[in-house]
């Protein structure tokens, strides 16, 4: 896969100065709000628009839109507003062109994504029969997004669509890394007259988490961090096959500047997963390239570590009104407080005391669950939680355990129907490898896409939000990449 075939610093810098426009807009209506109904009325008129004129355009941004607005508040209820229109125009476009159906082209594929559906219905079902209306709503709402699907296909089926893709993602990962390190650094720096504004800002759009660790040091958590994890990987995986020096160098830094956020995350999650794929990759190299790859990996992994750490370096060693703290990150000390006493700290404590209780109603209905919208009580020791309730008594319908989640509400049967979903469409995405060799790094990177949400579920969930969903639905139109024009796809379908 050459880059360069993709990469035009036209398309990139439009898609910088879109997004830079976007934040800008995001803190102005926070500031203030009387002009939010008129910008958001104006931005659906121009998206609606887009829909209608460059529907490719239209999805990249949509899925754009997932790398920066985290929880889908950059601006209020922005995705939401994306999301009808692009589903109800989009959806109708293709109905008139006979579009619509091009998504199930592989049979299999479809057939296990359709069963797949039937277990979220019957979850909504039972739901509605059992639990708290409103809880249902919010609870399944995530699932929404799997309606895009169909859409989705059309575009990311078709390769000419991916120069605007990669160029997109670059500039979103570019924006995210800025972001990051802006609150980064106006955090750790202790700058107390901007601290306190962007604070609010980033919690109430809910985007991101800044959370004091130590001695000056913050944690900048953003859900969307899991696109920067995404985003190493990819850039990773392609340096193992440029062999040009400008670029190869341009991959790394990309990667590192991905790597970075997910250290300054201080996402367990995060790094649990991607010790556990590289595992996984080292094992596949083994297997394929044996000893050069995994040379070949070891390298490229401790330059874009090397990278990777000298950006939070330099970020924390910048002589802004302080210096930095001595003992701080360089000593290793806060990353050994994470990866210890799992069991002890307040958030890992909160996970582990859901379990019993979830285990026991996951018990009581084990074949098809008890809906969606089912909630849980159970003691916290959040500080959030205690400061409602002194005894941490705490009453939710959403847990960090992501498969347990889904037992709870779909039972075995809706877990297995979304793990054969998925298993049948990463088999399709390796077959493709094989007998598409064009598309064969494509293909890779949606495999590992896939895996990535798959690992990252276990510990935080993501296949249950538009965040994973969006990587999941981009993989399937990967799986049936084609050269031929859609108009000629439609043509085999309606009369052959």
């Amino acid at each position: 896969m050459d880059i360069k075939h993709y990469f035009s610093k036209k398309t990139a810098f439009l898609f910088f100065s879109g997004l830079i426009a976007i934040e800008i807009i995001s803190f102005f209506i926070w500031r203030f709000p009387f002009f939010s109904q008129g910008i958001l009325f104006f931005i659906g008129v121009l998206f609606l628009i887009l829909t209608k004129k460059k529907f490719s355009l239209a999805a990249v941004i949509l899925f754009l839109e997932l790398i920066l607005g985290s929880k889908g508040h950059l601006l209020p209820e922005l995705r939401i507003e994306l999301f009808i229109i692009f589903f109800f125009v989009g959806g109708w476009k293709l109905v008139q062109e006979r579009k619509w159906f091009l998504f199930s082209e592989n049979k299999k594929l479809f057939f296990s994504f359709a069963i797949f559906i039937l277990f979220i219905i019957i979850g909504v079902f039972q739901g509605i029969q059992e639990n708290n209306m409103q809880n249902v709503f919010f609870d399944v709402n995530g699932y929404f997004y799997f309606a895009l699907l169909p859409l989705f296909y059309t575009v990311f089926s078709q390769e000419k669509n991916y120069s605007l893709l990669i160029n997109a993602f670059l500039a979103g990962i570019f924006v995210l890394f800025l972001k990051t390190y802006f609150l980064f650094f106006i955090f750790s720096h202790g700058i107390f007259f901007l601290t306190p504004t962007f604070y609010e800002w980033v919690r109430d759009t809910n985007v991101a988490e800044p959370t004091f660790l130590r001695d000056g040091l913050y944690r900048i958590f953003f859900q969307s961090h899991i696109f920067a994890l995404f985003g190493f990987f990819i850039f990773f995986i392609l340096t193992f096959f440029e062999k040009n020096k400008k670029k190869y160098l341009f991959l790394c830094v990309f990667g590192a500047m991905s790597l970075s956020m997910v250290f300054i995350s201080f996402s367990r999650s995060f790094w649990a997963v991607t010790a556990i794929f590289f595992l996984f990759l080292f094992f596949l190299w083994g297997i394929f390239f044996r000893n050069r790859m995994i040379f070949d990996a070891g390298k490229n992994f401790f330059l874009i570590t090397l990278l990777s750490i000298i950006l939070v370096v330099g970020n924390l060693a910048l002589p802004v009104q302080k210096f930095l703290p001595s003992g701080i990150f360089l000593s290793g000390d806060l990353i050994k407080e994470r990866l210890k006493n799992l069991r002890e700290e307040d958030a890992a404590k909160s996970r582990w005391t859901q379990l019993p209780p979830l285990l026991a109603e996951i018990q009581k209905k084990p074949i098809l669950g008890h809906g969606f919208g089912k909630s849980i009580t159970y003691q916290s020791s959040d500080p959030r939680i205690l400061e409602k309730n002194p005894e941490g008594w705490y009453t939710t319908f959403a847990f960090e355990w992501g498969y347990l989640d889904i037992l709870l509400k779909s039972g075995i049967f809706g877990l297995l129907s979304f793990l054969f979903f998925l298993s049948i469409l990463l088999w399709n995405l390796f077959k493709q490898i094989q007998q598409k060799k064009e598309f064969a790094m494509i293909s890779f990177l949606g495999i590992t896409g896939v895996l990535l949400v798959v690992f990252v579920h276990i510990f935080t969930p993501y296949l249950n939000h538009p965040l994973g969903i969006g990587i999941i639905i981009l993989a399937y139109g990967i799986s049936g990449l084609n050269k031929e024009e859609l108009e000629t796809r439609v043509s085999y379908d309606t009369h052959g």
